[in-house]
């Protein structure tokens, strides 16, 4: 990371190589990979040293101050909330509908193989239930994608 700064202060951080117009002249992004460091500084440009952040913790904000020939990010950190049951229940849930329709789709699936096979014509209770399955599936589908 990068800071553009005028003689006292930070005007304009750089998390990334990104083309910018300085005095009137636009720079490519290429200046943060190819120019050295000396280059740079000439151009008001410094590198940003940021402290490292604790496990456990988040940052809020933070806090550019000038350091000589480098830029130092000081941050506002606050913890981490714990994971609420909703955290953690979510993907739980996701995936056992994703099961639930799997499930049903196989069961529509087995069903209509059944329907296909060569019923015995003596045994009409399970054509007709064969059939009222087969009606309630096909308006299930049409629901569920």
């Amino acid at each position: 990371m990068w800071a553009l700064t005028d003689s006292t202060s930070v005007v304009r951080v750089f998390r990334q190589p990104e083309p910018f117009t300085l005095d009137g002249i636009q720079h490519s992004h290429q200046i943060f990979l190819s120019y050295s460091t000396a280059r740079l500084l000439a151009l008001g440009i410094k590198p940003i040293l940021s402290e490292p952040i604790p496990v456990g913790k988040y940052i809020v904000d933070s806090i550019f101050t000038i350091d000589g020939d480098l830029v130092r990010e000081t941050y506002n950190l606050a913890d981490v909330p714990p994971p609420t049951s909703e955290m953690i229940n979510a993907p739980i849930l996701e995936e056992l509908e994703r099961l639930e329709r799997k499930l049903r789709r196989r069961t529509r699936r087995l069903l209509k193989k059944i329907g296909e096979l060569v019923l015995p014509t003596d045994d009409l209770d399970l054509v007709a239930f064969l059939d009222t399955n087969a009606e309630i599936n096909q308006k299930e589908s049409e629901l569920v994608p």
